[in-house]
């Protein structure tokens, strides 16, 4: 786990994980969620890179899943409200450039490989649908794909946690949008609150525009 609870008699408690120390309020409580591995210190895209690209006929649509990184939150919970004070990184995190220095985006990248059934339950993974539109006149090759990480909510029936859906829509290689619809991957769950709280008020859109090639 890493870190530790220190009890106190008059019901507050306190966090330590190594020289961080945060003092928990009385009827609060410490829980641990899976969050999305990113790192929001240098960017908030993430890519996903397959690392086999998959081609798609002209007018086409198909269906693939992924595993996403999935590092622990830790969150102080009270009544309805999450406040995340803590997290365990799980997985190393790699950056990139999409498109140019003057006009492109730094994103963290995750290489995976891509399967067309959903996996089953792990701690450390977010299975996650992708659907994609090919509704260009000519075969096109997905390598990556890239959206903004505090846009991707998470869901879960209680047993299993699972990413939200992505939507590929390609009109042509130079104009592709990436759209996330709130949206579970597989039938049955339920948004996590904790995800759905987390979201920063500097998120533009839950749309990305990809004008440099997938």
């Amino acid at each position: 786990m890493g870190y530790q609870i220190k009890k106190f008699d008059s019901g507050e408690s306190l966090y330590i994980n190594g020289n961080k120390k945060i003092k928990i309020p009385k009827d609060s409580a410490v829980k641990e969620y899976p969050i999305l591995s990113h790192y929001n210190n240098v960017t908030n895209y993430f890519g996903i890179v397959l690392d086999i690209g998959i081609a798609i006929k002209p007018h086409t649509i198909i269906s693939i899943f992924v595993d996403l990184p999935a590092d622990t939150g830790i969150y102080v919970y009270s009544g309805n409200y999450y406040t995340i004070i803590d997290k365990i990184e799980n997985f190393k995190k790699q950056f990139s450039l999409y498109g140019t220095a003057s006009d492109g985006m730094i994103y963290r990248y995750f290489k995976t490989k891509y399967t067309k059934k959903i996996s089953g339950a792990h701690k450390n993974k977010i299975p996650t649908n992708i659907n994609i539109d090919n509704n260009s006149n000519t075969w096109q090759i997905v390598n990556k794909i890239i959206f903004e990480a505090e846009s991707l909510n998470l869901f879960s029936n209680g047993k299993k946690v699972i990413g939200e859906r992505i939507f590929i829509n390609i009109s042509d290689k130079e104009f592709v949008t990436i759209k996330l619809n709130n949206e579970p991957s597989e039938k049955g769950f339920k948004i996590m609150h904790h995800s759905l709280l987390q979201k920063k008020k500097g998120i533009k859109s839950n749309v990305v525009e990809m004008r440099y090639g997938i």
